[in-house]
């Protein structure tokens, strides 16, 4: 059967606090026969998750606003609003908020079911904004939760790194 069409709007979305971040699902694998995922992420400045690889998941990021920096393999790239992010299975990387002002993009997931890993290891959001701390699991629950979404962590966020 195929799902059927639909739009969806932010305030449609459930949105979680996830580390640094307010994550919208927009779209998900159930929404879409599991074909894709969606997540509207609004990050502070500094945001920055552990450095994963997806077994099962390609995954692509749209920069609206702010500056990240992506990694991808031994590759490291400045990213602002207007660059489209690429990052395929079985390659480690992250995405991460630098600068001093709040980001803005779109994350998509193929096939979708990131957005339940986001979900989970979230907290509902109090509000439709970046939470006013960090809401991050220890990284023996972050570890557990990553592998049961087909996600290896293979390292630690870049502040942590050093």
């Amino acid at each position: 059967m195929t799902a059927p069409g639909f739009v969806a709007t932010e305030a449609d979305g459930t949105a979680v606090w996830y580390m640094e971040s307010l994550m919208t699902v927009l779209a998900s694998a159930e929404d879409t026969d599991g074909k894709f995922g969606v997540l509207e992420v609004r990050a502070k400045p500094g945001m920055a998750g552990p450095l994963h690889i997806h077994h099962k998941h390609d995954e692509a990021f749209y920069v609206l606003e702010g500056r990240v920096k992506a990694r991808c393999g031994d590759d490291v790239y400045e990213c602002g609003p207007g660059s489209f992010i690429w990052l395929p299975r079985e390659v480690p990387h992250q995405v991460n908020a630098v600068g001093d002002t709040e980001v803005r993009m779109l994350e998509f997931s193929l096939p979708g079911g990131i957005e339940a890993f986001h979900r989970e290891a979230g907290v509902p959001a109090e509000t439709r904004t970046v939470p006013p701390v960090s809401v991050r699991p220890d990284m023996s629950e972050m570890r557990r939760l990553a592998a049961k979404y087909d996600v290896e962590i293979v390292g630690p966020p870049p502040a942590q790194a050093d």
